[in-house]
């Protein structure tokens, strides 16, 4: 487990991240490998449990539409514990760039120890935005929680003070053609940014951008996200490189696997 992550458990019991989850139930996968309609029933329960995690979307559906399952059920959790994103993240961050992230999010925290020059400013959502910013000091990197009712004003702090490039990255806990499912709070970040003529990064995961037909099922089941649009979005950031919002799109990660979506309650 990423040191930063660690933290996250010891301060506070957040949300399981999705690469623990993803490695969850991969274990749990293989053993229904022989047994396709089992391997059905299984992959639609992962997914039922954990109505906002893409990555696990990606986990049920490669294996649904794999010739050997077990194979591809490994080489997704290797993909997924693999994933470079946060790196990609910082390297492309200007010098002394100011960050705003909403509560803690999974993935882009992991490189920020990585860079002694930046600040990060966490917006305090549920609880873990002040513990991000405990973890991030701890970890030698500048960071202080701001509560959610004072989110313009961070926004205003992050484009205006300093001599560093202000920016809002923020996760997508899955992606579709023409918008993102992210935590709450991302929306009004995004839009308040985009008001006041900050940027907005997007950081999407590898294996959580999905096709038009995946997303349209799991956006139905997938309430307690704020659902962030395209446009608000300046670029993306993949475990390959930075992208334009529209290539992303048109580049999915996950098969369609439609019957995963049709168990009673999805």
């Amino acid at each position: 487990m990423h040191p930063i992550e660690r933290l996250r458990f010891v301060a506070r019991a957040g949300n399981v991240p999705q690469r623990l989850l993803v490695e969850e139930a991969a274990s749990a996968l293989v053993g229904f490998s022989a047994d396709r309609l089992g391997l059905v029933t299984a992959c639609r329960r992962v997914v039922q449990r954990h109505r906002s995690s893409g990555a696990l979307v990606y986990l049920a559906a490669s294996a649904l539409v794999a010739a050997e399952p077990v194979a591809r059920i490994q080489s997704v959790v290797t993909e997924i514990n693999d994933d470079p994103s946060a790196d990609v993240l910082v390297r492309h961050l200007d010098p002394e760039a100011r960050v705003l992230v909403v509560d803690w999010p999974e993935e882009v925290p992991r490189g920020f120890g990585r860079r002694g020059d930046l600040t990060v400013v966490a917006v305090d959502i549920t609880g873990e935005g002040d513990a991000l910013a405990d973890a991030l000091m701890a970890a030698d990197v500048a960071a202080r929680a701001v509560a959610s009712e004072r989110l313009g004003q961070a926004v205003t702090d992050v484009a205006g003070s300093g001599t560093g490039t202000g920016v809002v990255v923020l996760e997508a806990l899955a992606m579709g053609p023409a918008m993102a499912a992210t935590p709450l709070g991302s929306l009004a970040a995004a839009a308040t940014a985009r008001a006041m003529g900050v940027a907005v990064w997007m950081v999407v995961p590898a294996g959580r951008v999905l096709s038009a037909g995946m997303w349209e099922c799991f956006a139905a089941c997938s309430p307690d996200c704020d659902m962030v649009p395209s446009g608000l979005v300046d670029q993306v950031i993949r475990p390959d490189g930075v992208h334009g919002i529209d290539d992303v799109a048109r580049r999915p990660d996950c098969p369609d696997a439609p019957e995963l979506f049709l168990a009673p309650g999805l």
